[in-house]
């Protein structure tokens, strides 16, 4: 990813920041970038937590193998849709993956694996995520009771 990335090395799975992002001189930019990325809707993440949460529904998506979860796969297949654009209020150009992106965000339609990340993020950083993100989160703490009850 731009800003951070799961990194996986044999058995070990790590979150992964952005050195060159997140250096004293770029860390400003890249924090106004999570914010921009935010307001046009290309991702959940409003702030580096949020990014940080993002990696860890990776981390949690392979855990549990939750992209061959046939719940999760059919939410994605739901939702997966084609782009379109309109302006928003302040004259930003936001781009729409229509439903997927007004149920989530437009990343979350690149592949299965954004789409869990995307909607674990959303889950663990707002006090009301929306139902999407809700489903997904759900789901994802589900498949770990049962995969740590092995």
């Amino acid at each position: 990813g731009y800003y951070a990335l799961t990194h996986k090395s044999g058995d070990r799975v790590a979150i992964v920041l952005n050195g060159n992002s997140f250096s004293s001189r770029n860390a400003q930019r890249t924090i106004e970038r999570i914010q921009l990325d935010y307001r046009t809707r290309h991702t959940v993440a409003k702030n580096v937590k949020g990014v940080i949460d993002h990696e860890e529904g990776h981390q949690l998506e392979f855990f549990v193998n939750g992209r061959n979860d046939s719940v999760l796969s059919s939410l994605y297949q739901q939702y997966e849709s084609k782009e379109t654009e309109e302006r928003g209020a302040d004259g930003i150009l936001i781009r729409y993956t229509s439903k997927m992106a007004r149920s989530l965000s437009n990343y979350a339609n690149k592949n299965e694996r954004e789409f869990i990340a995307e909607g674990w993020s959303e889950y663990r950083n707002s006090s009301k995520p929306r139902p999407l993100a809700k489903l997904i989160g759900d789901r994802l703490q589900e498949l770990y009771r049962e995969a740590t009850m092995r």
